[in-house]
């Protein structure tokens, strides 16, 4: 499976865990995942190797 569930309690969990299909099924909304480190620590590669896996976009806030 090549999927990554969060889950916000320990009662999700155990309904996860009893039917997951019913969280499988489901329209998923948009994923969001920040990374955040050094310059020089591959951050950056990270996220273009994530979006190219899972086809996403990665948005890079400028520093001011």
């Amino acid at each position: 499976m090549d999927k990554i569930f969060v889950l916000s309690n320990k009662e999700s969990l155990k309904e996860f865990q009893k039917n997951p299909r019913r969280y499988i099924n489901e329209a998923r909304q948009p994923c969001k995942l920040f990374l955040y480190g050094p310059r020089v620590s591959g951050i950056e590669q990270l996220a273009k190797d994530l979006a190219k896996k899972y086809n996403a976009t990665v948005r890079r806030k400028n520093k001011n």
